[in-house]
């Protein structure tokens, strides 16, 4: 990920929303919670967030709602989904392998959504060269 990220203007939100829910719609996605001080939100343990298909990403300047919902792509397995109420701000950081969305509400718990550019196998390095003939 690059070091940057770049504050959405409010005015902005729904329309970098929809083009990320374009782009990474069914893409490996992580959701994890963090405190505004950088502490992990929630009560996971020392578990890591695992990956899982992006659904659908919205946000409903209305309601003044993001929602995530998450999958495995298998009908069997349940959707998870996320509600960030009242968003605060919303930052962004992009580069060639993946795309994250950071979105800090008003109780300081901030909800990164980020998901693996649909390209990124054409990015990784090429395999290393075979050894040389004895």
């Amino acid at each position: 990920m690059t070091n940057e990220t770049r504050e959405l203007r409010s005015e902005e939100w729904a329309e970098y929303i929809d083009g990320f829910a374009l782009r990474c719609s069914g893409a490996p996605t992580c959701v994890a919670l963090a405190r505004s001080n950088g502490e992990r939100a929630g009560n996971r343990g020392p578990r890591e967030p695992g990956l899982r298909q992006l659904h659908t990403i919205d946000y409903d300047a209305e309601r003044d709602v993001l929602e995530v919902a998450v999958g495995t792509g298998r009908p069997s397995r349940p959707t998870l989904r996320y509600f960030v109420s009242a968003p605060r701000a919303i930052s962004v950081a992009e580069s060639d392998y993946e795309q994250a969305i950071l979105v800090d509400d008003a109780s300081g718990v901030r909800t990164i959504v980020t998901c693996a550019a649909r390209d990124a196998a054409a990015h990784t390095a090429p395999p290393a060269p075979a050894s040389p003939p004895r």
